[in-house]
Protein backbone atom coordinates (compact mmCIF):
# COMPACT_ATOMS: atom_id res chain seq x y z
CA UNK A 1 0.00 0.00 0.00
CA UNK A 2 0.83 3.36 -0.59
CA UNK A 3 -1.00 5.15 1.29
CA UNK A 4 1.92 3.67 4.20
CA UNK A 5 4.41 5.47 3.31
CA UNK A 6 2.50 8.67 2.82
CA UNK A 7 2.93 12.08 5.29
CA UNK A 8 -0.52 14.19 6.02
CA UNK A 9 -0.08 16.04 3.17
CA UNK A 10 0.05 13.06 0.63
CA UNK A 11 3.58 13.28 -0.05
CA UNK A 12 6.22 10.43 0.84
CA UNK A 13 8.07 9.95 4.31
CA UNK A 14 12.16 10.79 3.28
CA UNK A 15 14.31 11.09 6.18
CA UNK A 16 15.88 14.40 6.00
CA UNK A 17 19.61 13.81 5.14
CA UNK A 18 18.40 12.61 1.99
CA UNK A 19 19.59 14.78 -0.93
CA UNK A 20 18.37 13.04 -4.25
CA UNK A 21 15.73 10.64 -4.98
CA UNK A 22 16.12 7.64 -8.13
CA UNK A 23 13.62 5.30 -9.50
CA UNK A 24 13.52 1.87 -9.39
CA UNK A 25 10.78 0.60 -11.97
CA UNK A 26 11.09 -3.23 -12.18
CA UNK A 27 12.93 -4.93 -9.23
CA UNK A 28 12.74 -8.38 -10.16
CA UNK A 29 12.81 -10.64 -6.94
CA UNK A 30 16.06 -8.74 -5.28
CA UNK A 31 16.02 -5.16 -6.88
CA UNK A 32 19.90 -5.48 -7.48
CA UNK A 33 20.17 -2.10 -8.43
CA UNK A 34 18.72 -0.47 -5.95
CA UNK A 35 20.83 -2.18 -3.54
CA UNK A 36 23.76 -0.92 -5.36
CA UNK A 37 22.87 2.84 -5.55
CA UNK A 38 21.84 2.43 -1.28
CA UNK A 39 25.24 1.31 -0.78
CA UNK A 40 27.26 4.00 -2.82
CA UNK A 41 24.71 6.27 -1.99
CA UNK A 42 23.51 6.91 1.42
CA UNK A 43 22.19 10.58 0.90
CA UNK A 44 19.64 8.90 -2.02
CA UNK A 45 16.26 7.53 -1.62
CA UNK A 46 15.20 4.72 -3.52
CA UNK A 47 11.42 4.51 -4.62
CA UNK A 48 11.28 0.55 -5.89
CA UNK A 49 7.67 -0.08 -8.37
CA UNK A 50 7.63 -4.26 -9.26
CA UNK A 51 4.66 -5.38 -10.39
CA UNK A 52 4.58 -8.93 -9.54
CA UNK A 53 3.26 -9.93 -5.95
CA UNK A 54 5.60 -13.20 -5.37
CA UNK A 55 9.31 -10.92 -6.62
CA UNK A 56 7.88 -8.18 -3.97
CA UNK A 57 6.85 -11.02 -1.41
CA UNK A 58 10.23 -12.49 -1.75
CA UNK A 59 12.35 -8.76 -1.25
CA UNK A 60 10.00 -7.93 1.81
CA UNK A 61 10.88 -11.70 3.61
CA UNK A 62 14.84 -11.97 2.51
CA UNK A 63 15.64 -8.42 1.93
CA UNK A 64 16.96 -7.28 -1.45
CA UNK A 65 20.88 -7.74 -2.87
CA UNK A 66 23.20 -7.47 -5.68
CA UNK A 67 24.95 -10.50 -6.14
CA UNK A 68 27.82 -9.50 -8.39
CA UNK A 69 28.29 -6.85 -5.32
CA UNK A 70 28.48 -9.41 -2.75
CA UNK A 71 25.69 -6.23 -1.28
CA UNK A 72 22.61 -7.11 0.56
CA UNK A 73 20.15 -5.00 2.79
CA UNK A 74 17.52 -5.97 4.85
CA UNK A 75 13.72 -5.01 3.95
CA UNK A 76 12.49 -2.03 5.68
CA UNK A 77 15.28 0.18 4.72
CA UNK A 78 14.64 3.70 5.86
CA UNK A 79 16.06 4.65 2.51
CA UNK A 80 13.50 2.54 0.31
CA UNK A 81 9.91 2.21 -0.47
CA UNK A 82 8.29 -0.51 -2.21
CA UNK A 83 5.37 -0.45 -4.26
CA UNK A 84 3.79 -3.26 -5.38
CA UNK A 85 2.20 -1.20 -8.53
CA UNK A 86 2.47 -2.00 -12.48
CA UNK A 87 3.38 1.17 -14.45
CA UNK A 88 1.62 1.57 -18.04
CA UNK A 89 -0.01 5.02 -19.88
CA UNK A 90 -3.20 4.98 -18.59
CA UNK A 91 -5.36 8.55 -16.77
CA UNK A 92 -6.14 6.58 -13.61
CA UNK A 93 -5.55 3.73 -11.53
CA UNK A 94 -7.01 0.76 -12.64
CA UNK A 95 -5.97 -2.86 -13.05
CA UNK A 96 -4.71 -5.23 -15.84
CA UNK A 97 -4.02 -9.01 -16.32
CA UNK A 98 -0.37 -9.52 -15.38
CA UNK A 99 1.57 -12.71 -16.97
CA UNK A 100 3.51 -13.92 -14.34
CA UNK A 101 6.30 -17.07 -16.55
CA UNK A 102 6.90 -19.89 -15.06
CA UNK A 103 10.92 -20.22 -16.58
CA UNK A 104 12.79 -16.77 -15.66
CA UNK A 105 9.87 -14.08 -13.66
CA UNK A 106 12.35 -11.30 -14.88
CA UNK A 107 10.40 -11.55 -18.21
CA UNK A 108 6.38 -11.65 -16.52
CA UNK A 109 4.58 -8.69 -17.88
CA UNK A 110 1.44 -6.66 -18.77
CA UNK A 111 2.28 -8.15 -21.99
CA UNK A 112 1.05 -11.47 -23.37
CA UNK A 113 4.37 -13.61 -23.98
CA UNK A 114 5.00 -14.84 -28.08
CA UNK A 115 5.46 -17.64 -28.98
CA UNK A 116 9.66 -16.97 -29.59
CA UNK A 117 9.77 -16.39 -26.10
CA UNK A 118 9.61 -19.89 -25.04
CA UNK A 119 8.43 -19.73 -22.19
CA UNK A 120 5.03 -21.02 -20.03
CA UNK A 121 2.90 -18.95 -18.32
CA UNK A 122 2.70 -20.04 -14.67
CA UNK A 123 -0.37 -18.04 -13.60
CA UNK A 124 -2.53 -14.89 -14.96
CA UNK A 125 -3.84 -12.42 -12.49
CA UNK A 126 -5.17 -8.64 -12.07
CA UNK A 127 -2.73 -6.31 -10.72
CA UNK A 128 -3.15 -2.64 -10.02
CA UNK A 129 -1.61 -0.29 -12.43
CA UNK A 130 -1.46 3.47 -12.47
CA UNK A 131 0.29 6.40 -14.37
CA UNK A 132 3.99 7.12 -13.24
CA UNK A 133 2.43 10.52 -12.16
CA UNK A 134 0.83 9.17 -9.86
CA UNK A 135 4.03 8.59 -8.06
CA UNK A 136 5.39 11.85 -9.24
CA UNK A 137 2.81 13.90 -7.36
CA UNK A 138 3.54 11.97 -4.12
CA UNK A 139 6.86 14.12 -4.01
CA UNK A 140 7.44 16.98 -2.08
CA UNK A 141 8.63 19.34 -4.96
CA UNK A 142 9.49 22.08 -3.00
CA UNK A 143 12.31 20.09 -1.58
CA UNK A 144 13.58 18.08 -4.65
CA UNK A 145 14.26 19.89 -7.65
CA UNK A 146 14.52 16.52 -9.62
CA UNK A 147 14.34 12.90 -9.58
CA UNK A 148 18.12 12.21 -9.81
CA UNK A 149 17.89 8.61 -12.00
CA UNK A 150 14.89 6.88 -13.37
CA UNK A 151 15.42 3.32 -14.33
CA UNK A 152 12.73 1.24 -16.48
CA UNK A 153 13.07 -2.44 -16.92
CA UNK A 154 9.76 -3.33 -17.69
CA UNK A 155 9.66 -6.05 -20.62
CA UNK A 156 8.34 -3.63 -23.19
CA UNK A 157 6.23 -1.17 -21.12
CA UNK A 158 9.24 1.31 -20.84
CA UNK A 159 7.97 4.16 -23.03
CA UNK A 160 4.29 3.99 -21.83
CA UNK A 161 5.49 4.72 -18.66
CA UNK A 162 7.23 7.44 -19.85
CA UNK A 163 4.16 8.97 -21.63
CA UNK A 164 2.54 8.03 -18.44
CA UNK A 165 4.33 10.92 -16.39
CA UNK A 166 1.26 13.47 -16.00
CA UNK A 167 -0.57 14.85 -19.51
CA UNK A 168 -4.05 14.92 -18.21
CA UNK A 169 -3.97 18.94 -18.59
CA UNK A 170 -2.33 18.85 -21.68
CA UNK A 171 -5.00 16.60 -22.90
CA UNK A 172 -8.03 18.65 -21.58
CA UNK A 173 -6.13 21.55 -23.12
CA UNK A 174 -6.19 20.71 -26.38
CA UNK A 175 -9.62 18.85 -26.44
CA UNK A 176 -10.67 22.51 -25.85
CA UNK A 177 -9.57 23.83 -28.68
CA UNK A 178 -11.59 20.79 -30.73
CA UNK A 179 -15.32 20.14 -30.79
CA UNK A 180 -15.86 17.31 -28.17
CA UNK A 181 -17.59 17.68 -24.74
CA UNK A 182 -16.73 14.33 -23.76
CA UNK A 183 -14.94 13.85 -20.32
CA UNK A 184 -15.84 10.13 -19.55
CA UNK A 185 -12.17 9.36 -19.96
CA UNK A 186 -11.18 11.62 -17.66
CA UNK A 187 -10.37 11.08 -13.59
CA UNK A 188 -13.27 10.54 -11.71
CA UNK A 189 -10.97 10.90 -8.53
CA UNK A 190 -7.83 13.05 -7.89
CA UNK A 191 -5.79 13.14 -4.45
CA UNK A 192 -9.29 11.80 -2.52
CA UNK A 193 -11.10 14.76 -4.45
CA UNK A 194 -13.66 13.97 -6.65
CA UNK A 195 -12.52 15.69 -10.08
CA UNK A 196 -14.63 17.02 -12.58
CA UNK A 197 -14.12 18.31 -15.61
CA UNK A 198 -16.62 20.09 -18.27
CA UNK A 199 -16.15 21.46 -21.32
CA UNK A 200 -19.78 22.41 -22.05
CA UNK A 201 -23.47 21.18 -21.73
CA UNK A 202 -24.88 21.07 -25.20
CA UNK A 203 -22.57 24.05 -26.72
CA UNK A 204 -19.16 24.82 -26.11
CA UNK A 205 -18.59 26.57 -22.84
CA UNK A 206 -16.55 29.98 -22.76
CA UNK A 207 -15.12 28.90 -19.64
CA UNK A 208 -14.01 25.15 -19.74
CA UNK A 209 -13.00 24.54 -16.21
CA UNK A 210 -11.39 21.32 -14.01
CA UNK A 211 -12.63 21.46 -10.62
CA UNK A 212 -11.57 18.73 -7.34
CA UNK A 213 -14.25 19.09 -4.52
CA UNK A 214 -15.32 17.02 -1.61
CA UNK A 215 -18.49 14.38 -1.98
CA UNK A 216 -20.67 17.19 0.10
CA UNK A 217 -20.26 20.45 -2.31
CA UNK A 218 -20.61 20.81 -6.22
CA UNK A 219 -19.46 22.78 -8.77
CA UNK A 220 -23.15 25.20 -8.81
CA UNK A 221 -22.86 25.20 -5.09
CA UNK A 222 -19.10 24.69 -3.21
CA UNK A 223 -15.95 26.02 -3.11
CA UNK A 224 -13.33 23.91 -4.45
CA UNK A 225 -9.76 24.30 -6.69
CA UNK A 226 -10.48 25.02 -10.27
CA UNK A 227 -8.40 25.00 -13.80
CA UNK A 228 -10.38 27.98 -15.73
CA UNK A 229 -9.32 28.09 -19.48
CA UNK A 230 -10.52 31.65 -20.82
CA UNK A 231 -9.90 30.12 -24.14
CA UNK A 232 -10.38 33.63 -26.32
CA UNK A 233 -7.12 34.82 -23.62
CA UNK A 234 -5.39 32.03 -23.73
CA UNK A 235 -5.56 32.03 -20.31
CA UNK A 236 -5.57 29.02 -17.69
CA UNK A 237 -5.73 30.23 -14.42
CA UNK A 238 -5.58 27.58 -11.20
CA UNK A 239 -7.77 29.03 -8.83
CA UNK A 240 -9.93 29.00 -5.24
CA UNK A 241 -12.96 28.39 -7.12
CA UNK A 242 -16.72 29.67 -5.89
CA UNK A 243 -19.84 28.46 -7.02
CA UNK A 244 -21.57 31.08 -8.95
CA UNK A 245 -25.25 29.44 -9.32
CA UNK A 246 -25.46 29.44 -5.55
CA UNK A 247 -24.07 30.82 -2.53
CA UNK A 248 -22.60 28.27 -0.30
CA UNK A 249 -22.75 28.79 3.32
CA UNK A 250 -19.08 28.39 4.32
CA UNK A 251 -16.17 29.37 1.59
CA UNK A 252 -12.43 29.13 1.68
CA UNK A 253 -10.01 29.96 5.17
CA UNK A 254 -10.16 33.25 5.22
CA UNK A 255 -6.26 33.35 5.71
CA UNK A 256 -6.05 31.65 2.91
CA UNK A 257 -7.88 34.28 0.73
CA UNK A 258 -6.31 37.09 2.47
CA UNK A 259 -3.50 38.40 0.13
CA UNK A 260 -5.37 37.05 -3.16
CA UNK A 261 -6.46 38.97 -6.21
CA UNK A 262 -10.13 38.16 -7.60
CA UNK A 263 -9.94 36.86 -11.47
CA UNK A 264 -12.02 39.81 -12.07
CA UNK A 265 -8.93 42.00 -10.91
CA UNK A 266 -6.60 40.29 -13.30
CA UNK A 267 -8.92 39.82 -16.60
CA UNK A 268 -11.15 42.18 -17.44
CA UNK A 269 -14.76 41.72 -17.60
CA UNK A 270 -13.89 37.77 -17.91
CA UNK A 271 -17.51 36.08 -18.95
CA UNK A 272 -17.64 33.81 -15.86
CA UNK A 273 -16.23 33.20 -12.72
CA UNK A 274 -14.82 37.18 -11.79
CA UNK A 275 -15.25 36.18 -7.58
CA UNK A 276 -12.76 33.26 -7.88
CA UNK A 277 -9.38 33.86 -6.52
CA UNK A 278 -6.44 33.49 -8.64
CA UNK A 279 -3.60 30.98 -7.23
CA UNK A 280 -1.55 30.82 -10.15
CA UNK A 281 -1.98 31.74 -13.81
CA UNK A 282 -0.27 29.86 -17.13
CA UNK A 283 -0.65 30.98 -20.77
CA UNK A 284 -0.68 27.28 -22.65
CA UNK A 285 0.67 27.15 -25.87
CA UNK A 286 0.16 24.49 -28.30
CA UNK A 287 2.33 23.27 -31.10
CA UNK A 288 1.17 20.71 -33.16
CA UNK A 289 -0.35 17.87 -30.07
CA UNK A 290 1.89 19.44 -27.85
CA UNK A 291 1.24 21.56 -24.91
CA UNK A 292 4.00 23.71 -22.63
CA UNK A 293 2.59 26.34 -20.33
CA UNK A 294 4.43 29.97 -20.02
CA UNK A 295 4.22 32.18 -17.32
CA UNK A 296 5.86 36.06 -18.39
CA UNK A 297 7.23 34.11 -21.18
CA UNK A 298 9.06 31.76 -19.28
CA UNK A 299 7.89 28.52 -19.78
CA UNK A 300 7.16 25.86 -16.73
CA UNK A 301 8.34 22.68 -15.83
CA UNK A 302 5.73 19.66 -15.27
CA UNK A 303 6.84 19.29 -12.01
CA UNK A 304 6.34 22.87 -10.93
CA UNK A 305 2.53 22.44 -12.13
CA UNK A 306 1.99 18.93 -10.64
CA UNK A 307 3.14 20.84 -7.60
CA UNK A 308 1.11 24.51 -7.91
CA UNK A 309 -1.75 21.97 -7.99
CA UNK A 310 -0.67 19.97 -4.93
CA UNK A 311 -0.59 22.92 -3.07
CA UNK A 312 -4.03 24.21 -3.87
CA UNK A 313 -5.47 21.06 -2.56
CA UNK A 314 -3.80 20.83 0.46
CA UNK A 315 -4.74 24.45 1.18
CA UNK A 316 -8.44 23.36 0.12
CA UNK A 317 -8.46 19.89 2.59
CA UNK A 318 -7.14 22.61 5.65
CA UNK A 319 -9.76 24.66 4.50
CA UNK A 320 -12.54 21.88 4.88
CA UNK A 321 -10.58 20.45 8.05
CA UNK A 322 -11.48 24.15 9.56
CA UNK A 323 -14.92 23.85 8.64
CA UNK A 324 -15.96 20.50 9.36
CA UNK A 325 -14.49 21.48 12.91
CA UNK A 326 -16.95 24.11 13.44
CA UNK A 327 -20.52 22.91 14.63
CA UNK A 328 -22.06 25.46 13.05
CA UNK A 329 -20.61 24.67 9.61
CA UNK A 330 -23.14 23.64 6.64
CA UNK A 331 -21.12 20.36 5.65
CA UNK A 332 -20.39 19.33 9.34
CA UNK A 333 -22.40 16.69 11.53
CA UNK A 334 -22.77 15.93 15.14
CA UNK A 335 -19.92 12.80 14.35
CA UNK A 336 -17.11 15.18 13.15
CA UNK A 337 -18.08 17.39 16.33
CA UNK A 338 -18.00 13.94 18.43
CA UNK A 339 -14.62 12.64 16.93
CA UNK A 340 -13.01 15.86 18.28
CA UNK A 341 -13.97 14.72 21.84
CA UNK A 342 -13.35 10.90 20.87
CA UNK A 343 -9.75 10.48 21.91
CA UNK A 344 -10.23 12.35 25.54
CA UNK A 345 -13.45 10.23 26.22
CA UNK A 346 -11.83 6.91 25.80
CA UNK A 347 -8.64 7.72 28.09
CA UNK A 348 -10.95 8.96 30.50
CA UNK A 349 -13.57 5.59 30.94
CA UNK A 350 -10.66 3.59 29.67
CA UNK A 351 -11.42 0.85 32.66
CA UNK A 352 -14.96 1.05 31.53
CA UNK A 353 -14.32 0.16 27.57
CA UNK A 354 -13.14 -2.95 26.09
CA UNK A 355 -9.72 -1.37 25.59
CA UNK A 356 -9.23 -1.11 28.85
CA UNK A 357 -10.25 -5.00 29.93
CA UNK A 358 -7.20 -5.88 27.61
CA UNK A 359 -4.28 -2.89 27.22
CA UNK A 360 -3.21 -0.94 29.88
CA UNK A 361 -1.91 2.72 29.59
CA UNK A 362 1.45 3.99 29.58
CA UNK A 363 2.64 6.48 32.60
CA UNK A 364 6.03 7.58 33.57
CA UNK A 365 6.83 9.23 36.91
CA UNK A 366 3.12 9.35 37.49
CA UNK A 367 2.36 11.26 34.50
CA UNK A 368 -0.04 9.45 31.40
CA UNK A 369 2.61 9.13 28.29
CA UNK A 370 -0.01 7.13 26.58
CA UNK A 371 -2.25 9.98 24.41
CA UNK A 372 -0.72 11.83 21.95
CA UNK A 373 2.42 9.63 22.74
CA UNK A 374 5.42 11.41 21.31
CA UNK A 375 7.62 9.88 18.23
CA UNK A 376 9.83 11.72 15.85
CA UNK A 377 7.21 11.10 12.95
CA UNK A 378 4.17 12.88 14.72
CA UNK A 379 2.12 12.12 17.66
CA UNK A 380 0.12 8.72 18.06
CA UNK A 381 -3.62 9.50 19.32
CA UNK A 382 -2.99 6.69 22.00
CA UNK A 383 -0.48 4.07 22.88
CA UNK A 384 -0.99 1.24 24.97
CA UNK A 385 0.58 -2.26 26.52
CA UNK A 386 -1.64 -5.43 25.85
CA UNK A 387 -1.58 -6.82 29.50
CA UNK A 388 -1.08 -10.41 28.61
CA UNK A 389 2.21 -10.39 26.25
CA UNK A 390 3.29 -7.05 26.97
CA UNK A 391 3.39 -6.13 23.08
CA UNK A 392 2.36 -2.13 22.13
CA UNK A 393 -0.91 -1.85 20.24
CA UNK A 394 -1.22 1.69 18.46
CA UNK A 395 -4.37 3.01 18.89
CA UNK A 396 -5.72 5.74 15.68
CA UNK A 397 -8.86 7.72 15.67
CA UNK A 398 -10.69 8.11 11.87
CA UNK A 399 -10.86 11.79 12.65
CA UNK A 400 -11.60 13.94 9.77
CA UNK A 401 -9.83 11.38 7.60
CA UNK A 402 -9.61 8.96 4.45
CA UNK A 403 -9.78 5.94 5.37
CA UNK A 404 -6.37 5.64 3.40
CA UNK A 405 -5.23 8.58 5.67
CA UNK A 406 -5.76 6.76 8.22
CA UNK A 407 -4.56 3.20 7.40
CA UNK A 408 -1.07 5.04 6.27
CA UNK A 409 -0.59 6.87 9.41
CA UNK A 410 -1.43 3.97 11.70
CA UNK A 411 0.98 1.76 9.57
CA UNK A 412 3.48 4.26 9.70
CA UNK A 413 3.44 4.39 13.79
CA UNK A 414 3.50 0.57 14.02
CA UNK A 415 6.59 0.96 11.63
CA UNK A 416 8.32 3.22 13.89
CA UNK A 417 7.39 1.07 17.19
CA UNK A 418 8.86 -2.13 15.37
CA UNK A 419 12.06 -0.17 14.45
CA UNK A 420 12.06 1.93 18.11
CA UNK A 421 10.55 -0.57 20.34
CA UNK A 422 11.77 -3.21 18.85
CA UNK A 423 8.25 -5.02 19.13
CA UNK A 424 7.61 -6.92 15.81
CA UNK A 425 4.66 -8.36 17.36
CA UNK A 426 2.36 -4.58 17.70
CA UNK A 427 -0.88 -4.51 16.70
CA UNK A 428 -2.98 -1.95 15.42
CA UNK A 429 -6.52 -0.50 16.11
CA UNK A 430 -8.79 2.10 14.20
CA UNK A 431 -11.97 3.62 15.67
CA UNK A 432 -14.12 4.98 13.41
CA UNK A 433 -17.71 5.96 13.38
CA UNK A 434 -18.40 3.52 10.27
CA UNK A 435 -17.10 1.09 8.19
CA UNK A 436 -15.73 1.22 4.55
CA UNK A 437 -14.34 -0.51 1.94
CA UNK A 438 -10.96 0.74 1.84
CA UNK A 439 -10.90 0.13 5.53
CA UNK A 440 -12.06 -3.73 4.82
CA UNK A 441 -9.72 -3.99 2.02
CA UNK A 442 -7.01 -2.41 3.75
CA UNK A 443 -7.61 -5.27 7.08
CA UNK A 444 -6.68 -7.97 4.30
CA UNK A 445 -3.07 -6.47 3.55
CA UNK A 446 -2.16 -4.53 6.19
CA UNK A 447 -0.91 -7.18 8.99
CA UNK A 448 -2.36 -6.73 12.85
CA UNK A 449 -5.06 -4.51 12.28
CA UNK A 450 -8.37 -4.43 13.86
CA UNK A 451 -11.54 -1.58 13.90
CA UNK A 452 -13.68 -0.82 16.32
CA UNK A 453 -17.19 1.12 15.43
CA UNK A 454 -18.31 3.47 18.36
CA UNK A 455 -22.09 4.33 18.71
CA UNK A 456 -23.41 7.29 20.71
CA UNK A 457 -26.92 6.60 22.64
CA UNK A 458 -28.22 10.01 23.21
CA UNK A 459 -32.06 9.63 25.56
CA UNK A 460 -33.68 12.52 27.97
CA UNK A 461 -35.03 10.69 31.09
CA UNK A 462 -37.82 13.06 33.09
CA UNK A 463 -36.05 14.10 36.51
CA UNK A 464 -38.81 13.04 39.32
CA UNK A 465 -38.37 14.12 42.81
Amino acid sequence: MIEMYLDENGKFVIPSHIKNIRLDVGLSYCAPNSTIWLNENPDTFVIGVEANKYACNTIMTNGFRANQKKLAFSFPHQNFILLNFALDNVIEKTTKPFYHMGGDVGVSSLLKPTDALGDSIAELSDVDVIPLSYILEKIDWNRFEYIELVKIDTQGKDLDIIKSSGKYLDKIILQCHSDSLKTSEYPKEFQDLKMKVSFGMGVKAYVPWICFITPEMSFSNGYYPVYLYYRELNILTLSFGLSETNEHGDTWASEILSDRKRIDEIIENPRRYGTSYVFKNYMPKIVGDKVSYLRDEVEISPAAIENDLSEIINLYKKSVEIEVKNETSSISTGLFYMEKQLEDFIISNWEKTEFGQKYDLIYGDGELLSQQFKTDIGPIDILAIDKNNKNYVVIELKKNQTSDDTVGQLARYMGWIKEHKKDFAVRGIIVAGQFDKKLNYAMKVVPNIEVFLYQVNFSLKEYKN
